[in-house]
């Protein structure tokens, strides 16, 4: 009975995907709005939110940057192995609706949980959270965050119980480091301010 409505559940998650997949290619419902969802889909890559964190820490010379930023980076490499680890075991393959026209590293190629909306809500959290923003600032780091989300079902790349356990994921992340993993600023400090004292930034 319990396998009979796990395969049910999977059976509705597959039915529903497909009907909210209407940019999954340029011949979709929606298909015009691809170029946007792709926008979308780069500004939340893990390789671009790891070089700019990285960039950002060396060019930053407060000690409370170096701290948050540190801990950004140290956040984006949590969701990196967590999302990993879960691809591997789970192995679910991506909707038949998905265009294979992404870069997908290793496990990357599988489907549960989503790392881009894990990343998403996690970075929100961290950012949120971390930095000091005005309300608007707030707002459109918010709409970002549920824009990713939804974007990765229209696209056609998750199902939808792969998102949605990619944004709990993502708030788990952030409690976690921030719970038990929180670098200090003590060692931030003693681990940027030499290097940027030989590269003379």
């Amino acid at each position: 009975m319990t396998a009979a409505k796990g395969r049910s559940l999977l059976d509705w998650d597959t039915a529903l995907t497909g009907r909210l997949a209407v940019c999954s290619s340029p011949d979709s419902k929606y298909g015009s709005l691809r170029p946007v969802m792709r926008c979308l889909e780069y500004s939340c890559h893990g390789i671009a939110w790891l070089v700019c964190a990285g960039v950002a820490v060396f060019a930053a010379h407060q000690i409370e940057l170096h701290e948050k930023l540190l801990n950004l980076i140290s956040a984006l490499f949590v969701d990196i192995v967590f999302v990993g680890l879960c691809k591997a075991l789970v192995r679910r393959k991506r909707p038949f609706q998905n265009n294979n026209d992404m870069m997908t590293i290793s496990v990357d190629k599988y489907s549960f949980p989503s790392g881009h909306a894990s990343r998403a809500v996690m970075v929100a959290c961290f950012i949120l959270a971390q930095f000091s923003l005005g309300f608007t600032f707030q707002i459109l780091i918010i709409v970002w965050s549920v824009c990713i989300c939804l974007s990765r079902i229209l696209l056609g790349r998750h199902h939808v119980i792969d998102v949605i356990f990619g944004v709990i994921l993502g708030f788990v992340e952030y409690q976690l480091v921030v719970s038990f993993l929180w670098l200090p600023r003590d060692l931030c400090e003693g681990l940027i301010r030499p290097i940027q004292e030989e590269l003379h930034l």
